[in-house]
C-alpha cells in the first residue's frame, strides 16, 4: 500500500490523504484492498466535511480506539481535551453532516464519538420536544430499541433513555 491515496470527493475534487485513513474507515480499507487504484471515489463527501474528518484522524493519531467507552466508563469522566476541542468547533449542521459521513465511511470510532456528543446535548430534553425538533411522528418501537441497543450498546450506559 502506498503512503497516500487520492479521494475523489464532491464536485470531482481530488484530495491526497494519508493511507492511514484506512485504519479508521472500513469502507476505504475495503476499497484499497479490492482495487490497485490509488483513487477512491467518495462523491457523497464534501470538502469541508472531509477536512473535519482529517482533523479527527490526525488528532486521534489514526487510532480506531472507541473513545466513547472511555467517556462513559469513568464516573464524571469527560472527553479528552482534543475531543472536546474538535466537538466544540462544529456547529449542529456540521455535526449532522459528520454523522452521515462517518456512517457512510464506516468510521465507527468517529461515529460513536459524534453520537455520544449528540446524545449528551439532547439527554435533558423532553421526548415530546425532541420529536417535534426532529419531526418524529411515531414513538420508538420495542424492535427499534432492541436494534439500537445491539448497534450502540453504550447509549444505555449514559442513562439517556432511563
Amino acid at each position: 500500500m502506498s503512503e497516500h491515496v487520492t479521494l475523489i470527493i464532491k464536485d470531482s475534487e481530488k484530495v491526497k490523504v494519508s493511507s492511514q485513513i484506512s485504519r479508521l474507515s472500513e469502507l476505504i480499507k475495503s476499497i484499497i484492498e479490492d482495487s490497485p487504484n490509488d483513487e477512491i471515489p467518495l462523491e457523497q463527501i464534501s470538502k469541508p466535511v472531509l477536512d473535519q474528518i482529517l482533523v479527527y484522524c490526525e488528532k486521534s493519531g489514526y487510532s480506531n480506539q472507541n473513545h466513547v467507552l472511555n467517556y462513559i466508563s469513568v464516573p464524571g469522566g469527560s472527553f479528552e481535551v482534543w475531543q472536546r476541542e474538535f466537538l466544540a468547533n462544529q456547529d449542529s449542521q456540521m455535526i449532522k453532516m459528520l454523522i452521515s459521513a462517518a456512517d457512510y465511511l464506516q468510521m465507527k470510532a468517529l461515529l460513536n464519538l459524534l453520537l455520544a456528543h449528540l446524545a449528551l446535548l439532547l439527554r435533558n430534553q423532553p421526548i415530546e420536544e425532541l420529536c417535534r425538533m426532529y419531526e418524529v411522528e411515531e414513538p420508538l418501537t420495542d424492535e427499534m430499541e432492541e436494534e439500537m441497543l445491539k448497534d450502540y450498546p453504550w447509549v444505555y450506559s449514559i442513562n439517556y433513555f432511563k
